[in-house]
């Protein structure tokens, strides 16, 4: 991450500016506004870093022994679909 100042934050400043940034995401109605947000927050490399950790625990989600008969890709695409709803519902 980049450096902004030499001087770290105090504890309850970086609480509050935590604080602030939840509750703006909390906020969001739609998803026009979600992207808005994202496009003024983030850069495109932040979002690809997003996007990559969505994956990983999109496929950290699936189970690590895999039943027999549920070793197929279409199986594995499911549990990905079922894991990115429930991470979607958390916001």
């Amino acid at each position: 991450m980049t450096q902004i100042s030499k001087y770290p934050t105090s504890k309850n400043v970086s609480d509050r500016v935590f604080e602030l940034f939840t509750k703006t995401l909390i906020e969001v109605r739609n998803e026009s506004e979600a992207e808005n947000l994202i496009s003024d927050f983030f850069t495109p490399t932040e979002k690809i870093y997003a996007l990559l950790n969505d994956a990983v625990v999109s496929v950290l989600s699936v189970p690590s022994t895999l039943e027999r008969g549920k070793g197929s890709w279409s199986y594995l695409k499911r549990e990905a679909v079922k894991s990115r709803k429930k991470h979607k519902k958390a916001f």
